[in-house]
This record gives structure tokens, sequence and C-alpha cells, in this order.
């Protein structure tokens, strides 16, 4: 192929991306990308039609994917990017999302939001990123929060690539938004500390940072940011509910007063699994990408090794008895309570039938005559 023809078919790819950049242009033709890249710089001035406008947005962004995910990194692209970047706006919504999805999806995820951070498309896409490169690196984090996300997202592709084959198959299931958990877990592992800058507090006395609740605050923080990029519902309560545990398997394993290894201790990590339901490997896959991804002062490599081990514990048992699992019988129902109490619809229902099912969670409660008792005491203390 002519010189001339394979710039032309790089300009296209990347105002109409029918070609990805990499079966294009080898590794090591710079000069050829370099033309390219001026060619795109100098349509700035030409784009007049607003289906150009989009076309040159979605090539930047799925260009930049695929130079990032295949570790192509040009100095020419990110030039290009930066003139164009006010263009991510003009596609429609639902594309933005789907190269979103894909980038996340993609191996070398982390290189590609890291390449995005220096042409301003990541703030345009994801504008908390500006939070998460305000709050700086401290005892228990050697990164700021912005680089300890992107972080987390490596983490988690690493501990994929080195995970047994059926964590690997439950990962890579496409139960929503039309593409693998694994490229959703990315994305929660990307978002999952943006609670943090809101709660951000230093000790006067010990000068320790604490972000008391992130884990709630980002995961109501999320919901807003996802609706507005037209995720699906499934999707927005998948990472919202994956930023909101975050922290959970860790503190369920972190009790050193429990012998895991006892009926006692199984009865703990089956509470946190009839909770988790089926994001329970994805949910102990992100916990250990966090833990991974802050080793600051305070954090020794028997901490990560313990807090490792234990979440690797939990993972095993839930795969030893993953098959035998039934969903919780509804022991009483709404109605049942209703009668039983002699009230209406209202928040103190809500609040029986919640205690109710954490009750069943624990194993406390596994026969329609204990709910029956359970309610009832429940009730007076409420009154």
């Amino acid at each position: 192929m002519k010189s001339e023809d394979r710039i032309d078919l790089v300009v296209h790819k990347m105002m109409n991306m029918p070609l990805r950049l990499d079966l294009v242009m080898p590794e090591d033709d710079r000069q050829l990308c370099e033309e390219a890249g001026l060619i795109i710089q100098n349509l700035q001035q030409e784009v007049a039609a607003v289906s150009s406008e989009r076309n040159i947005a979605i090539g930047l962004l799925r260009g930049k994917c695929s130079v990032c995910n295949n570790r192509k990194q040009y100095s020419h692209y990110n030039k290009g990017v930066c003139k164009f970047v006010k263009l991510i706006h003009k596609p429609a919504v639902e594309r933005i999302t789907h190269e979103l999805i894909l980038l996340f999806g993609g191996k070398y995820a982390d290189k590609a939001l890291l390449n995005m951070n220096k042409t301003w498309l990541l703030e345009e896409l994801f504008p908390v990123v500006n939070e998460l490169k305000q709050v700086p690196p401290n005892t228990h984090h050697h990164l700021d929060l912005f680089h300890h996300s992107v972080e987390t997202v490596r983490q988690v592709q690493m501990i994929y690539e080195n995970s047994p084959e059926e964590v690997k198959e439950h990962l890579e299931r496409v139960d929503f938004g039309g593409a693998p958990r694994l490229a959703h877990l990315k994305m929660a592992a990307f978002l999952h500390d943006i609670g943090k800058f809101s709660t951000w507090t230093i000790e006067e006395d010990t000068g320790r940072h604490r972000f008391i609740k992130h884990d709630d605050v980002g995961a109501k923080l999320v919901v807003p940011l996802l609706k507005k990029l037209h995720f699906s519902n499934k999707q927005i309560d998948y990472i919202s509910s994956m930023i909101k545990n975050h922290i959970y398997p860790s503190q369920v394993m972190s009790a050193t007063e429990i012998d895991f290894n006892t009926p006692n201790g199984e009865k703990v990590m089956m509470r946190y699994i009839r909770k988790m339901d089926e994001n329970v490997i994805d949910n102990i896959v992100l916990a250990k990408a966090d833990r991974l991804s802050a080793r600051g002062e305070a954090v020794t490599d028997e901490m990560v090794e313990n807090n490792l081990s234990r979440l690797t514990l939990l993972q095993n048992y839930y795969l030893s008895v993953r098959d035998t699992l039934e969903p919780l019988p509804v022991l009483l129902d709404g109605n049942e309570i209703m009668k039983l109490l002699n009230i209406k619809p209202s928040k103190m229902l809500g609040e029986i039938l919640s205690a109710l099912h954490e009750a069943q969670l624990s194993g406390e409660v596994t026969t329609k005559e204990q709910a029956t008792n359970f309610v009832s005491d429940f009730a007076n203390n409420l009154l």
C-alpha cells in the first residue's frame, strides 16, 4: 500500500472508525502517524457539518482507546485530541457510553485512562476526576486519589489474568450492558473512591486523613453521573453496588476473633455471600485490587498479605458452596406482617421487613415460627 493511501486510511479511521488503528499502521511507522496527525489537526477549520464533528469526536475517543489498549502511544495524537476535546459532547450519548465500555474492557484500560488524562478528554467525560486529583497521598495511600483509582483498574485486570478459570468465566459473563462484567468492574474500580473528596477530613492531633462513609456517598454520587451517560439501570445498580460495598468483604474478614474454618466462621461468610448474591466474586476482586493499590507507609507487607489471604479464603468458600445455594425463603411477607401487627403500609413496615431479611441472612431466623416471634419482638422495641 502506498504511503499516501495509508495516510488516508489513518485519517479515515480517526474520523469514522471503520478500521482499527493498530491494523492500519505498523508500530514503528512514526512518520506516517505524524503526517496523519497533521492532517487531522488541519481539519479543524474545515469541519462545518455537525455529522463530521460527531465522527471526529468519536474517532478521537476510539482512536485513543485503540492506541492505548495496544500500547501504541504517539505524541501527535495527544495534540490532536486536545484540539478537538470539546467535540466529545457532539455525538449521541449512547455512542460515548459504548466507547467507554470498550475502553474499560480493554486489557490496558489503565494506560488509556492515563493517556486520556493528558489531553483533558478524561475530565470532559468524568468531571469528578478534578476532585480525585485534589486528594494527595497519605499514610495509607502511596498515590494521590486519581492515580490510586487508575492503579485499582490495573490491579483488577492483573487479578483477573491470574485467577482460576471459574473466576475468569464469571467475570467474562455478559449479564448487562452488552459487555462482560469485567469491563463494568473496571469502571467501578476507577470510580470506587469518588465519595472521598466530599467526606475528606484530617485529624488535628494525628494528621490522619479520614473519609468516613465515602463508600455510601460514592454509591449515591455515581448514579446521576451514569444516568447522564445513559447507562442502563442494571449497569448503574451493579457499579453503584460495587462502590457501596468495596470495603465490605475486607471488613467481614478482618474479625481476628473469628476462626473462619469453624461453623461460626462459615456462618459469617455465608451472611456476606447471601447479601452480595451474584456479585460475590466481583466484589472480592475489587477489594483485593483496592488493597494492592494502597501501600502507604502505615501499610505493612504483613497487613496486605493477611488481607489478601483472608479474601481468598472467602472467595474459595463461596466457590465451594455456590452450586448448592438456594434463594432465601419468604417466611413472612408484608401482608402477613401487617395482619400480624395490625398495621398499615408505613415506614415501620419497611424497617421490619429489612430487619427480618438481615436476620435470615445471619441465620438467626430460619423458620416461620422464628420469623413470627422475631417480628413481634422487633415491633415491640420500635413502639
